[in-house]
């Protein structure tokens, strides 16, 4: 298990994920950003500026589908939150919740990014 210490102070436990569920998340993600119109073109000023909108447009498309979320939350269910599994209920207190996108972000981090660690 890997532990991670989240800027909240709380730890997360993150857990291996098998290839198959690693597999269908990187798939779901892939679709998902082909939604998401990214315009190239222009100056490098225009660029910028559209580099943001097209990052923001991204993570909106993330966070706003449902698919998801419940294939991350499916993930989630593997890992510990303080020393805890995960559950459903986890993140019913307030103070939890304010890790939850934080707790997202890690989880599909360490479940997608050995995908991409032999391309670089």
């Amino acid at each position: 298990m890997n532990i991670k210490k989240l800027p909240s102070g709380h730890e997360l436990g993150l857990e291996e994920i098998p290839f198959g569920e690693a597999a269908d998340t990187l798939r779901l993600i892939s679709n998902e950003l082909k939604l998401v119109d990214i315009d190239l073109g222009g100056n490098l000023k225009e660029l910028m500026g559209k580099d943001l909108n097209s990052l923001k447009n991204a993570l909106l498309q993330l966070t706003g589908s449902k698919a998801v979320h419940d294939q991350c939350f499916q993930l989630m269910l593997r890992c510990k939150y303080d020393g805890k599994a995960i559950q459903r209920t986890t993140f019913e207190n307030m103070e939890a919740r304010k890790d939850y996108l934080v707790v997202a972000k890690e989880v599909l981090l360490h479940t997608l990014s050995p995908f991409f660690e032999g391309l670089v």
